[in-house]
């Protein structure tokens, strides 16, 4: 009696431990994930619609260069408070002892703001994180700037970037411009945050069912 009294003592004891635990993980999924997650939606839901337009816009001849640049940077600043409360909330996740997986969605919400910067957006020593990135947005006006420049560079025109988004037409210089070439970075760009958005919901729904048993 006393052996099956000891056995079921322990028994008891770890239910109550796996219940603790359960409750720690609804927690840190109630305060932490959730949170995370609904601010990543409007994150992914603003740049799929800016570089879809971004793209649109490259496509059109009828729309001059520098107007898309513009509308580029205008409209990724909309978001730019959110998207660097989520990236230093994501580090911090990072930074701190929480379980393997929760640690894995930050990840995925980290890369998605920084979609598109191979070797660039997390550098790693263990699970720590180095530097910020710079958003999707901001690296995608970067790259189509360059591109812009080196078009011009090759025609013996220097050109500061400020200075291209302020055209109101497009300059002869830029009348040969392989418009296709600049919408198909637009269009990676849009490609990949898919990407990394389909991953962030992955690794949240996999929470999800796994905290809130």
């Amino acid at each position: 009696m006393l052996a099956i009294h000891a056995f079921l003592e322990a028994i008891a004891k770890l239910i109550d431990l796996v219940r603790e635990r359960r409750e720690v993980d609804r927690r840190l999924f109630d305060d932490h994930v959730e949170p995370i997650f609904q601010s990543m939606r409007q994150i992914a839901k603003d740049y799929l619609g800016l570089f879809a337009s971004v793209n649109s816009k490259l496509r059109d001849r009828q729309v001059p260069v520098a107007e898309a640049l513009r509308y580029l940077e205008t409209s990724r600043a909309e978001l730019a408070p959110l998207r660097s409360e989520m990236t230093r909330y994501a580090a911090a996740l990072l930074e701190s002892r929480q379980p393997q997986a929760i640690l894995h969605f930050a990840t995925r919400c980290y890369e998605l703001i920084a979609v598109d910067q191979p070797g660039g957006a997390v550098r790693w020593h263990g699970v720590r994180v180095v530097k910020l990135p710079v958003s999707a947005g901001t690296s995608l006006l970067q790259k189509l700037e360059d591109r812009i420049r080196t078009h011009l560079a090759d025609k013996g025109v220097a050109v500061q970037a400020a200075a291209i988004r302020q055209l109101s037409a497009d300059p002869e210089e830029l009348r040969d411009l392989p418009r296709e070439a600049l919408a198909e970075i637009s269009s990676a760009y849009l490609s990949n945050v898919g990407h990394a958005w389909q991953s962030v919901q992955d690794d949240y729904f996999w929470l999800r069912v796994h905290s809130l048993r």
